[in-house]
């Protein structure tokens, strides 16, 4: 850990980085990410923090802003349903829940709706699988096999009926099209406004697991 005009940083430097970037995360820390060839990396490091500085700043107050947010909207949770969750409209636990238990639950959810919107579309999906990657709610790929990530497991069910139609919709339209947008607007006409809930949802969502140890490692920084 680096500290250069009041801010800490690391540096990470990987082949697989392409161009030179940073990052802040919620507790303000930045991190400097170079290609691996790239030389002198602590004095790009700190000649760039000197020369954006103010830049840096309003970055760093904001994470912290939404951080505190996320924090509060899952707090409220807590303090509602104090040692239980929320599974699609019943209480369970925190006891009796586990990683693998809640995994078993959202899937056969989200199966239960995929089977629904898929006979309603007139769509064929191959496999369903829950997920544990940070960089996606949801996913299909061009063999129309279908991933749920995990954070949806305490997303309001009307939520989860949009991410499942967004998806299934990927079979027909593998883009982000007008034509795709439309199809889904066909079966969840308020997507716009589930679309932003549900990321907003998936952060709290992960917060609270996290409070109770039930996150998995790999999405465990929120």
């Amino acid at each position: 850990m680096q500290e250069f005009m009041g801010f800490q940083f690391h540096i990470r430097v990987d082949k697989r980085i392409k161009v030179s970037s940073f990052r802040c995360n919620a507790e303000g820390i930045l991190t400097f990410c170079f290609p691996l060839y790239t030389k002198n990396t602590l004095h790009h490091a700190k000649q760039y923090i000197h020369n954006n500085h103010a830049l840096i700043e309003k970055i760093r107050t904001k994470q912290q802003q939404k951080y505190a947010d996320k924090q509060h909207h899952a707090m409220q949770y807590i303090k509602q349903y104090p040692s239980m969750l929320l599974l699609f409209g019943v209480c369970i636990s925190v006891a009796d829940a586990s990683i693998e238990s809640l995994s078993k639950q959202l899937f056969i959810k989200a199966k239960a709706l995929l089977d629904e919107y898929a006979n309603a579309m007139k769509l064929v999906y191959t496999d369903l699988k829950i997920s544990y990657a940070k960089s996606y709610l949801g996913q299909c790929d061009s063999k129309a096999r279908i991933k749920i990530d995990y954070r949806n497991v305490l997303s309001d069910e009307v939520l989860l009926r949009y991410l499942i139609v967004h998806e299934l919709a990927h079979i027909r339209y593998p883009n982000h099209s007008q034509s795709f947008w439309q199809e889904v607007a066909r079966y969840y006409p308020d997507y716009k406004n589930a679309r932003h809930e549900l990321k907003k949802m998936a952060d709290r969502n992960a917060f609270i697991l996290h409070y109770y140890h039930l996150l998995p490692q790999s999405l465990c920084k929120i």
